[in-house]
């Protein structure tokens, strides 16, 4: 979505954990589905993507995306698996800066009225919501409708496709 769609991919789908516990019961239950995803191909702009998802927490980088382009780098960081329901950490560095530093996000993207809960999942909601009132009251198409979400689950069948060829 933010780079654009993918013209050819690839994909391996790899269960690693075969069970979980249950926190509130103590109980282990057989995972039946994949908890490792590689998917690499190339962008209709050209770009290569390669992109690894796992299941669970690390010890270290739980959410990591790196864009490297001709005119510098930005590394987005978050102590969750997942850019929608955490904080981030932004860095970049182009032209002659040579190593990354951190970028702050511009006043607009901040949402005053939810400063309390700017660590947390109800966060991003609220930035949703609030862009969506924005698309409603302007006309504009900032926030992911039902075609993006078409285009998406066009993906992940094409990724799931390639999965199982492999």
């Amino acid at each position: 979505m933010v780079l654009g769609e993918f013209a050819d991919l690839d994909a391996r789908a790899v269960t690693r954990r075969t069970t979980a516990r249950v926190a509130q019961t103590g109980e282990e239950v057989a995972i039946r589905t994949a908890d490792q995803l590689a998917v690499h191909g190339v962008l209709e702009s050209g770009t290569v993507v390669s992109a690894h998802y796992r299941g669970g927490l690390s010890r270290g980088t739980n959410f990591l995306w790196e864009i490297n382009g001709t005119e510098g780098d930005i590394q987005i960081t978050g102590p969750t698996g997942h850019l929608q329901v955490g904080p981030i950490a932004l860095r970049g560095a182009s032209g002659e800066n040579s190593e990354l530093a951190e970028l702050l996000l511009p006043a607009a993207y901040e949402l005053p009225a939810l400063a309390d809960a700017r660590t947390g999942p109800a966060y991003a909601v609220g930035h949703a919501y609030a862009g969506i009132r924005e698309d409603l009251d302007q006309s504009t198409h900032r926030i992911a409708d039902f075609t993006h979400a078409h285009r998406r689950r066009q993906l992940f069948d094409r990724i799931e496709h390639a999965a199982r060829r492999n």
